[in-house]
């Protein structure tokens, strides 16, 4: 995690649940680096903004299946966290997904 988001995650009391998150996202195949953006929660809006940096080279034969793949494990591990999709759209910027999740209360439980 970068330090902004660092000291986001410590003044929400989130930080051990996306230190943990962060680390299960990177298990899954083609993942290469997870960040956070967690600048909504200083306006009350408790929401996770996830960028995933992946590796699918595009000659790959089966491509699309396989970044239907690492979104729906992505959207899968963020939802053991409780952590639930919004209406925004899931972003492809070609390396990298963009995600905007809600958190429910299991995921703020540390805050409260």
């Amino acid at each position: 995690m970068e330090e902004r988001e660092l000291r986001a995650a410590k003044k929400f009391g989130i930080l051990d649940k996306c230190q943990e998150l962060e680390q299960e996202l990177l298990q899954i195949g083609r993942v290469k680096k997870i960040e956070f953006d967690l600048d909504e929660f200083y306006s009350n809006i408790y929401q996770v903004i996830i960028l995933a940096t992946y590796d699918i080279p595009v000659t790959l034969e089966n491509y699309f299946e396989a970044r239907k793949e690492v979104v729906n494990n992505i959207v899968n591990v963020a939802g053991t966290y409780g952590l639930t999709r919004t209406e925004d759209r899931i972003e492809d910027y070609g390396t990298a997904f963009y995600f905007v999740f809600r958190c429910s209360k299991e995921f703020l439980n540390e805050k409260q």
